[in-house]
């Protein structure tokens, strides 16, 4: 099993629609959502977990609430299931993944490049950053580099802790990329097993 759904944010700016799917989040989730001071970041937590149940029940995976953890790299996780799954958030997109094994997503609403330069020191290391400087198109290369790192470290459980600039991405062996640019967004995935094929756009 190895599936991708992604969906725009946009439909919960309806407060009706908002409301309805934040109800139908475990209260852990409500919490979280409700530690977000930004009202578009409360949008996007809900948008992402609601993406996330709707994904289990396609594939008609149980679970109760309680069994959602999140592990001391801050993956998400489903108590007592080989589940694998991840998601991510940026702009007006969310990303959600589930497989039999190792996987990770990332999106990241691309951005001026004033922005990119701040951060190219944290996220390429410094082959990458060598490499980076003869880019023509710096913007589309950096994001699709910094997505697909952020993507790996996911998978492989250690999130921002593994050090973006420590890893190289022509080193990493065994694993599988698949990346697409929308509306200005960047998304990548990134798993042990397959290729990724299903990757469905979802409105909700």
């Amino acid at each position: 099993m190895l599936k991708v759904y992604y969906a725009k944010i946009d439909p919960l700016y309806n407060q009706e629609k908002y409301l309805a799917y934040y109800q139908a989040l475990p209260k852990n989730r409500q919490k979280r959502a409700n530690n977000f001071i930004n009202e578009e970041d409360r949008m996007r937590s809900v948008a992402a977990f609601s993406l996330l149940l709707k994904l289990l029940e396609d594939e008609k995976i149980s679970y109760r609430d309680s069994n959602f953890r999140i592990d001391q790299n801050g993956k998400l996780y489903l108590l007592n299931s080989n589940i694998h799954f991840n998601l991510s958030h940026s702009g007006n997109y969310v990303i959600v993944a589930i497989s039999d094994s190792l996987i990770g997503v990332d999106v990241e609403h691309i951005k001026p490049q004033k922005d990119i330069k701040e951060i190219v020191n944290y996220v390429l290391d410094e082959k990458e950053i060598e490499e980076f400087s003869k880019s023509k198109n710096q913007i589309n290369d950096f994001y699709l580099m910094w997505t697909k790192k952020e993507s790996y470290t996911k998978c492989i459980g250690k999130g921002l802790s593994a050090g973006m600039n420590t890893i190289n991405l022509k080193s990493i062996k065994n694993y599988y990329f698949k990346s697409f640019q929308k509306d200005n967004h960047q998304f990548a995935i990134c798993n042990k097993g397959t290729p990724v094929k299903n990757i469905k756009e979802i409105v909700l």
